[in-house]
Order: C-alpha cells, then structure tokens, then sequence
C-alpha cells in the first residue's frame, strides 16, 4: 500500500497559489507513473491538459 502525500508546506512559506496548483498536478502525474507500473487505471489530470493552458503562460 502507498500513499501519496503532500507533506510540503504549501502556502506556509510565502509560495504562490500557482506554484501549490503545480505541486498537486504534480503529485497526481507521479501517482499515475506508479499506478501505470502496477497496471491500474491513471486518473485523467486535466490541468495537464495543453487544451486547457492559459496563452502566453
């Protein structure tokens, strides 16, 4: 059993909501990596989505 936790202090020292955004999608990206290595289904991330990117961003 695994748990992904985000133990990283998001927003306590002085980080943006934009940066603790991408530290999640980062966290379920990586869940996916270890869920694609056991052969389970990957959750759907759609703010990794390019379609849904803001321009110029």
């Amino acid at each position: 059993r695994l748990i992904v936790s985000a133990d990283c202090g998001f927003g306590r020292e002085g980080l943006s909501r934009r940066i603790g955004f991408y530290k999640c999608v980062s966290l379920v990206l990586g869940t996916n990596i270890v869920r694609r290595e056991l052969g389970l289904e990957e959750a759907y991330v759609r703010a990794a989505d390019p379609r849904f990117a803001f321009a110029g961003e």
